[in-house]
């Protein structure tokens, strides 16, 4: 066969299209870099990766460098030092483009010595998008973290493997223990620290409900302090999976001390937490399925990622039974036929069950291709975005859990930016203050709802803070409805992802507990 068979061309024309577009859809491309010249090759999709026009830009080693982000100068020598001793380079650090932007990118190339020349080939891939929803994950915790310190809650989380409940500082500090004297504990452990008519009613509550897969709870009970007495704490969580011995696969709750409203009948609440983090990187691969003869071929990667055996031959039935939720196969068909007759990209994402009967999240992308008027073969890429859906999912719940979380707990919860407005006020801190039908601003809370007798004392301690970048803590009177009240606000300067400096406080309302003290000294 002649080697500029037009065949040949084709296929390998359309190798190198289906090779760009699966590049192009994990944003990762591969280089070649002559460390004795000092040059390098670059693929379509690195010059995209770091905005240069293919056309006038010709990188080089000294180039690349002076695009790596300077603080990430030293970890990237270092990296260079070590892959001339290993023969190999994984990393991951930033960049900034031609056009100014900085993006995260991970590395990978292995060492290759071609005679007397030193040649490095590898790929680079822009995972900014996924550096991005970590950073969000993590303000997002750090905001009900920040609920959660200031409210005093302590919280625990049951580990199945380990047959421990893990506890934070808060939950030890409640039972008179220092973070280190109590991390962890276990069933039975902790079975002793509660009050025995309490775990009576817990138990019954559990035998009664134990065929639920899901079961909420609150109870009001008494735990055992480390000096012997007991503490009443307001317990609410989640049990999952409850066996026959009322151990659970997943539990989760909190604890908040209720031992003054016990005793002088103060109303507190709790507050809730979850914590889910991921973390891998996108994998793609390419399919083909041909019209006329029906046959189906899959790349490598393909295979990898639905985790089929050797000899597992793909075809048209036997693909949609990779489907995880056959109720859409249907709907995927008609997806699929819509392409051809109409002769369009489709682009589509849902959950598969790989060979191994592991399911996934997968973006599948199909191109027509046009012979003589009519589709003759589709072709196209499936790309593993588990983990991009899976942050997406987690961002969008602990985000419904903040919201839920702040509008429903008995405190109220505030934001102050660097010039002292208030950019959020929750229900109940408007409820609080008397404001349920209207904003207001720091100024209209000091003039109108902070008592004459406080309002100086209120000023100095909120202009401190705010100057001084400091913690505010402070009781004073309000006046709602010509009724007084006391209540306590706390809040924490924090930066938020551009820098800007604001306070995450809360406000409770302590005029009982005022006003208790106040009868005692009486």
């Amino acid at each position: 066969m002649k080697v500029n068979d037009p065949s040949i061309a084709r296929e390998l024309e359309e190798s190198n299209h289906r090779l760009l577009e699966a590049q192009q859809l994990a944003k990762i491309g591969n280089w070649e870099a002559n460390v004795n010249s000092g040059n390098i090759i670059w693929s379509p999709v690195v010059y995209e990766i770091f905005e240069c026009d293919p056309n006038s830009f010709k990188p080089t080693i000294t180039s690349f460098k002076e695009m790596v982000h300077p603080e990430d100068e030293a970890i990237v020598y270092e990296e260079d030092i070590k892959a001339f001793k290993t023969g190999y380079f994984n990393l991951t650090h930033r960049i900034t483009t031609k056009k100014g932007n900085v993006k995260y990118v991970h590395e990978i190339a292995s060492k290759i010595e071609n005679g007397d020349e030193l040649i490095y080939r590898g790929t680079i891939q822009d995972i900014t998008q996924l550096r991005e929803t970590e950073k969000a994950l993590t303000l997002e915790k750090k905001k009900l973290d920040l609920i959660i310190s200031s409210s005093n809650l302590g919280t625990y989380d049951w580990n199945k493997k380990k047959q421990c409940y893990f506890l934070n500082a808060n939950y030890a500090k409640i039972l008179g223990y220092t973070e280190d004297e109590l991390k962890s504990i276990s069933f039975t452990k902790w079975y002793e620290t509660v009050h025995p008519e309490d775990m009576t009613m817990m138990i019954n509550f559990f035998i009664s409900r134990q065929e639920e897969d899901i079961i909420p709870y609150e109870f009001e009970m008494r735990l055992k302090h480390k000096e012997g007495h007991w503490v009443w704490v307001l317990n609410n969580g989640r049990v999952e999976g409850l066996n026959q011995d009322l151990l659970p696969a997943y539990q989760s709750g909190i604890i908040l001390e209720i031992s003054e409203r016990k005793q002088a009948e103060i109303e507190l609440d709790r507050t809730k937490a979850l914590l889910l983090q991921t973390n891998s990187i996108t994998k793609t691969g390419g399919w083909s399925w041909n019209l006329v003869t029906g046959e189906i071929q899959w790349t490598e990667n393909t295979r990898i990622i639905n985790e089929v055996e050797d000899d597992y031959e793909p075809s048209y039935d036997s693909i949609f039974n990779l489907i995880s939720d056959q109720k859409l196969v249907p709907q995927v068909q008609s997806l699929i036929e819509n392409s051809i007759n109409q002769k369009e990209k489709f682009d589509l994402e849902l959950q598969l069950l790989t060979g191994k009967g592991n399911k996934f999240w997968a973006r599948l992308i199909g191109i027509p291709e046009i012979i003589d008027g009519k589709v003759q073969r589709l072709y196209g890429t499936i790309q593993n975005i588990d983990e991009q859906k899976r942050n997406e999912f987690e961002l969008q719940e602990k985000t419904k859990q903040y919201n839920e979380l702040v509008e429903n707990i008995p405190i109220g919860v505030y934001k102050l930016n660097r010039n002292g407005e208030l950019n959020y006020m929750s229900p109940p801190f408007k409820k609080m203050i008397g404001v349920e039908d209207r904003e207001i601003d720091t100024n209209d809370f000091a003039n109108e709802v902070v008592h004459p007798d406080d309002l100086d004392m209120f000023l100095k301690a909120n202009n401190y803070a705010l100057e001084n970048y400091q913690y505010f803590n402070l009781e004073f009177r309000i006046i709602v409805k010509s009724q007084i009240k006391w209540v306590k606000a706390t809040s924490q300067p924090n930066k938020d992802l551009n820098g800007n400096w604001y306070w995450f406080g809360t406000l409770s309302d302590i005029t009982q507990r005022k006003n208790g003290t106040e009868s005692k000294t009486k």
